[in-house]
């Protein structure tokens, strides 16, 4: 009997999926977890030579999965030329910082152009890649961001294309301009160049994979819908099984934030929150506000009562007990992870509809609170805080809502259809 063997499929993403401290690489170690049981994968990421080990103890987890990191020598570079700072260097960075903290909120996040995604791809990656492509033939070649769309250009012509939308940064800005009521010609100018680039590109691809029904209406306007494909995100049981088993806490302790400052949605939202809703949630419930992930000083000198506490390894101990906030007022697109993974450990959230929109199965006040206007997030809160039959019985609905939606025996079924229809196809 002729066993046929796995389809070769190469993902190519710009971030390494472990350790697992963020949503995007949330989002890439749950789909390479899921693929892996189906097809040969070959996973290639560009990163930083500080993160060798984390590649190394990724590689131990997936012995059937070649990975090929490029790592990237001009951030080494960078990390050497921090030691080295000037007198003069930290006196300027000092002012700068200053100046921030000085920053009204109404004036915005930072210049849009830092997140424009279309810049030229460094040629080390596309070297590694030539050589990949001439070493071996894949069946399947999934691209990941908007950062990478270009690669379209590149890719064998033999391979079929898929690309893998995790948020629309023409959503993005759109909603940075609307936010600060920026009408002007050079906010319509960003947004179009933007969103001209990003549709276009992706109909170039024989697939384009997106994460819940209403991104996949947002594009239908613009990429051919036949191309068009649902890709679930997965909470591989390994991320909550375990805290499950522990003693589960019926009140609630603690406000957490789960997010670093890179991502403008969370630099947003989170300020947003401790300048206009904190101060009242304080004041009726007591509870202090834990935020996770990497902060500027600048920023965290604003806030002396949130303890700030950096990247976790392991998040249980701190989402025990702990309602999460997501008040998300940027958009584009894609589902939080940081929603996902504290339903699946039980953890009661309360978030903007901008956050959870097209998460099939949310139910407000049963599963998840999802609240527009800033007095209905303190009510929230305050309901959440204050009524423990509250508390847990929203902690149990959350974690049935993920065994039912964005399970591994959920998404893997889904995945598998839509690689093995473009395969026959």
């Amino acid at each position: 009997m002729n066993i046929q063997a796995k389809p070769n499929v190469a993902v190519i993403t710009f971030l390494c999926p472990f350790p697992v401290s963020d949503g995007g690489r949330f989002g890439v170690f749950g789909q390479i977890n899921d693929l892996r049981k189906f097809y040969n994968i070959t996973l290639i990421f560009k990163v930083a030579v500080a993160e060798k080990v984390h590649v190394e103890t990724l590689q131990a987890m997936w012995p059937e999965v070649e990975i090929l990191p490029i790592y990237g020598k001009g951030v080494m570079a960078n990390h050497a030329s921090k030691k080295r700072l000037s007198i003069a260097k930290r006196i300027s960075r000092f002012i700068k910082n200053v100046k921030k903290r000085k920053r009204r909120h109404g004036q915005g996040l930072s210049n849009p152009h830092r997140h424009y995604p279309f810049l030229p791809l460094d040629r080390e990656m596309l070297d590694v890649l030539e050589t990949l492509f001439l070493r071996k033939a894949f069946d399947i070649v999934q691209v990941e961001y908007s950062d990478l769309l270009p690669l379209i250009h590149s890719l064998p012509q033999s391979s079929k294309t898929v690309f893998f939308q995790h948020e629309n940064r023409y959503l993005i800005m759109q909603d940075y301009f609307r936010l600060y009521n920026d009408k002007s010609l050079y906010a319509s100018h960003v947004i179009n160049t933007v969103k001209f680039t990003e549709l276009n590109l992706m109909n170039l691809y024989d697939r384009v994979l997106v994460l819940n029904r209403n991104d996949f209406e947002q594009l239908k306007e613009g990429v051919n819908e036949a191309k068009l494909r649902m890709w679930p995100t997965a909470v591989p049981d390994m991320f909550y099984a375990h805290s499950l088993a522990e003693p589960r806490k019926t009140k609630a302790e603690r406000i957490v934030f789960l997010g670093s400052q890179g991502h403008p949605p969370n630099e947003d939202g989170l300020k947003w929150f401790l300048d206009a809703m904190y101060p009242s949630v304080f004041n009726q419930t007591g509870l202090k506000v834990y935020v996770t992930g990497i902060w500027e000083e600048s920023f965290k000198m604003n806030y002396p009562e949130v303890v700030f506490t950096g990247f976790l390894d392991d998040l249980t101990d701190l989402l025990n007990g702990a309602i999460l906030i997501s008040p998300i007022r940027l958009g584009g697109g894609g589902i939080r992870i940081k929603i996902l993974q504290s339903m699946a450990m039980g953890v009661p959230v309360v978030t903007t509809l901008l956050a959870c929109e097209g998460m099939e199965g949310a139910e407000n006040g049963e599963n998840i609170f999802i609240v527009e206007e800033e007095t209905d997030f303190i009510a929230a809160l305050q309901q959440l805080a204050n009524h423990t039959e509250l508390y847990a019985s929203v902690s149990m609905e959350a974690r049935k809502f993920i065994e039912s939606y964005h399970s591994e025996r959920v998404t893997s079924i889904i995945r598998k259809k839509v690689y093995d229809d473009l395969l026959e196809g």
